[in-house]
């Protein structure tokens, strides 16, 4: 196949950006006919009004929310344009259309439940710790733009954890791990998942710090659970594939010598029977 020149490379990569931007764009303008619902499905984990203190400031905020939608239902369609751009760089054998929808898949689906999680579970006990220092005289005041990035960058990085098992079974595609050799490092996935809870901005109170810790170890385990069960079916492949060359000859010669066996039982029923 005759490689590309250079411009043809920017034109298709323009084309991929500019329907992907198209859809972003339709998605946010549809989402903006359904702004009610919308401003209360991101509002409701905190359980009261927000404020903002500039004139746009509810302009912006409604932007930002129409935006987000628009980003988060064009993403699969970036990523997956993106992975097509350059697939040519890859090995035909290895990387295919099939196969990147599935990953695309996988990877969404994953990234959704992260976004469940924080949303139904994590921005709840995250708000009730906070509200809890609100005594006295003082009473907090969140203003829409402070709201969204805190709520924003909780859906994002628990999105981005519940990546872990397709991260890890995308470095077992490249270079498969040996049995048994990622059950040591649970003690540090442990370890490591305390210290992740301590250093997020919205996990201050230990029970929340716990709540978080548990999925990022469940996912190391379902990783494990899979990576196992991917590399038994890759072997039990490579072991009927080496077994069908040395069967292949000898079907061969079977489908060869049948018809001369055929012929000389049909000889021997026509042969008269001597008698002595």
């Amino acid at each position: 196949m005759a490689m590309q020149p250079f411009g043809g490379h920017v034109h298709e990569l323009r084309q991929r950006l500019l329907a992907s931007l198209s859809v972003a764009l339709a998605a946010a303008g549809v989402s903006y006919l359904f702004r009610d619902q919308l401003i209360g499905f991101v509002v409701a984990p905190l359980h009261q009004s927000l404020i903002y203190t500039a004139p746009s400031g509810g302009f912006q905020f409604l932007l930002s929310i129409c935006l987000g939608v628009g980003v988060v239902v064009a993403l699969p369609v970036f990523v997956y344009n993106l992975v097509r751009f350059v697939e040519p760089a890859f090995d035909k054998a290895r990387v295919g259309k099939k196969r990147t929808v599935r990953i695309v898949t996988a990877s969404f689906g994953l990234a959704g439940l992260g976004l469940a999680f924080a949303y139904y579970l994590v921005l709840p006990m995250s708000f009730r710790f906070f509200a809890g220092f609100a005594a006295g005289p003082i009473r907090p005041l969140i203003s829409t733009g402070e709201y969204l990035s805190f709520v924003l960058g909780c859906l994002v990085t628990f999105a981005l954890i519940f990546q872990l098992p397709l991260l890890l079974l995308l470095i077992n595609f490249i270079n498969r791990f040996p049995p048994g050799s990622l059950s040591p490092y649970r003690r540090y996935v442990v370890v490591g998942s305390l210290g992740l809870a301590l250093v997020l901005p919205f996990t201050y109170d230990p029970l929340t710090q716990f709540v978080v810790a548990i999925p990022v170890v469940g996912l190391f385990e379902v990783s494990l659970l899979c990576i196992w069960l991917v590399n038994r079916r890759q072997a039990g492949q490579q072991a009927r594939s080496s077994h069908q060359p040395a069967l292949r000859p000898q079907a061969a010669l079977r489908s060869l010598t049948a018809p001369v066996a055929a012929q000389h039982s049909r000889l021997d029923e026509r042969r008269p029977i001597q008698l002595g």
